[in-house]
């Protein structure tokens, strides 16, 4: 009838009644399996044998807690448990995982064998299960809601890298939240554990998914929480800020959230840190991933400037060391392979020079061949004692410059003795037509002939890669990147926010750090003084416009 269900609309609630059917057919194919699981045996009769593989016994010896780096917050959940009867058990049954969901019919059950076999993956998962059924009794569920989230959170953190295992926590703190005064309970300690699920596989359809119910679920307690802590979770490093643009386009496209809350927080958001770089980086990239959909390009226009632009010019200053050193790496390693290149091509040049020398000379031709050998060795040691000269090399293996170690030397001799034995077979060849019955000069002329072209190109070679290194050095220099930006400011100077302003400041604070690092001169005469002068009018204009909002 389009009218909600549940807080869901729309395509989510179609994905949450088909999500529904599947685990209900689950539900029921657990009931009718467990039906034949083993019972305890009477007294005075011999124990059955369980099938194999059909059951497992629990582990007595739990682990500790571990606390990870989730934001993930826990709950004293024992305090809150009712007392549990006390069950004689004569002997000792074995407990499988399938008997778990089938027998329990507490959640305080539930919370004792979660917290009792912390290390039992198989059990965990059970019991998340259990949750999920369990959690429709929500006169039950009520008095122990936040205890049960902990439970799940605990799990969830213990198996993060268990795909399965973070699709049923989701589902079971999904079904937690069914009611709306317990999601508006439950959604503090909740919402951590559904982003950072969401976040762990950012790949998988089915917990992303999943993830969206669970935020559709605990919004019924305050979408504006739910917007809140997803927009918070960008100021994390390395986190995956796309599966959140993206779970935050469907809840405001099915009308759960609104777009003015999501572009109101980013603001936020970026206005608490304009020191941050990387933040203002992802903040501009969501606002750019949102404005085509959900949040309008005129309101971002009005309050702030952060557009794709800005963030390419972010994401370049902060790159651009990693992108230096890149830079410089490919060009010593080109330089290097050059080089090497260089001293083979000059062997056999000059092997097929000596040879035309000694057909001219008409010296005997035996001695043409101890010619060429004696032009290799010549060429190998004018190496060595080139390499001896060199205090660094560039070293492949560690993809640095590094000192020249007997080693490295080692292997970089070796790297050119192979170059020029590449070349051995073509300077024998010259070296047999040179003595053959019929020698010709020409060809002996052309061959030294091509051998320096080649040499000459291979000169430019080196000067044209050279060249390019600068021009692309000259590129990845702060300065330059911050003059960009500097203009940008500029040329938006009506929509330039304060934030932006300061972290265009903080920029060239890191230009004079990084300039000054290299050359202290340079940094205080240009770098300082230009981009000084021109990020000054800038602030005047931020500080003037201030004052008339207020």
């Amino acid at each position: 009838e389009g009218k909600p269900y549940l807080g869901l609309t729309g395509s989510l609630l179609k994905e949450y009644a088909v999500e529904a059917a599947k685990k209900e057919n689950l539900l029921r194919k657990s009931l009718q399996d467990g039906s034949a699981a083993p019972v305890a045996p009477a007294p005075g009769t011999a124990p059955a044998v369980a099938p194999r593989g059909r059951t497992t016994s629990l582990d007595s010896t739990g682990g500790s807690l571990q606390r990870t780096n989730s934001a993930t917050q826990t709950v004293e959940w024992k305090d809150q448990l009712p007392p549990l009867p006390r069950r004689p058990s004569k002997t000792a049954v074995p407990v499988s995982a399938a008997g778990v969901v089938n027998d329990i019919d507490s959640l305080a059950m539930v919370l004792e064998l979660m917290q009792s076999k912390v290390n039992d993956e198989r059990l965990q998962r059970a019991c998340l299960m259990a949750i999920t059924r369990l959690s429709k009794d929500v006169v039950s569920l009520r008095p122990l809601c936040l205890g049960v989230i902990s439970a799940i959170a605990q799990s969830a953190a213990r198996g993060r890298q268990d795909l399965t295992l973070q699709r049923m926590a989701v589902s079971a703190l999904s079904s937690v939240a069914y009611a709306h005064d317990v999601a508006a309970l439950v959604a503090p300690l909740a919402l951590p554990v559904v982003i950072e699920a969401a976040l762990a596989f950012p790949e998988d359809g089915k917990l992303q998914s999943n993830a969206c119910e669970a935020f559709a679920r605990l919004a019924q307690g305050g979408s504006n929480r739910v917007v809140y802590t997803m927009v918070k979770y960008l100021s994390v490093s390395g986190v995956v800020f796309q599966v959140l643009c993206d779970a935050l386009q469907r809840l405001c496209e099915n009308h759960i959230c609104q777009g003015h809350h999501v572009l109101d927080e980013l603001i936020k958001l970026s206005d608490g840190d304009p020191s941050n770089l990387e933040l203002q980086r992802r903040v501009a990239l969501s606002l750019n991933r949102l404005s085509s959909s959900v949040i309008s390009p005129a309101a971002v226009r009005q309050r702030t400037s952060l557009t794709a632009q800005w963030a390419h010019l972010l994401e370049r200053f902060l790159r651009a060391e990693e992108d230096e050193a890149k830079l410089d790496g490919d060009f010593h390693h080109k330089v290097q392979e050059l080089f090497h290149e260089e001293v083979a091509l000059h062997f056999e040049l000059e092997a097929a020079e000596r040879c035309l020398h000694y057909l001219r000379s008409g010296r005997p031709a035996q001695k043409i061949f101890s010619e060429v050998i004696r032009a290799l060795a010549e060429n190998l040691e004018d190496y060595r004692s080139r390499s001896e000269a060199r205090e660094l090399a560039w070293d492949v293996e560690r993809q640095c410059l590094a000192p020249l170690e007997p080693m490295l030397r080692l292997r970089l001799h070796n790297e050119v003795l192979t170059q020029i034995e590449r070349r051995l077979p073509s300077a024998l060849c010259t070296a047999a037509k040179a003595c053959s019955a019929w020698p010709c000069e020409e060809q002996l002329s052309t061959r030294t002939e091509s051998l320096m072209k080649d040499c000459g190109r291979l000169l430019e070679t080196k000067t044209e890669v050279t060249q390019v290194h600068f021009e692309k050095a000259a590129e990845l220099r702060r300065e330059v990147m911050l003059f960009e930006a500097v203009e940008y400011l500029e040329l938006h100077s009506a929509e330039a926010s304060a934030t932006q302003v300061l972290s265009a400041l903080q920029m060239l604070k890191a230009s004079r750090r990084a300039a000054a690092s290299c050359c202290p001169v340079i940094a205080s005469s240009i770098a300082g003084k230009a981009l000084g002068c021109r990020v000054h009018p800038l602030v005047l204009a931020v500080n003037s416009k201030a004052s008339t909002v207020f």
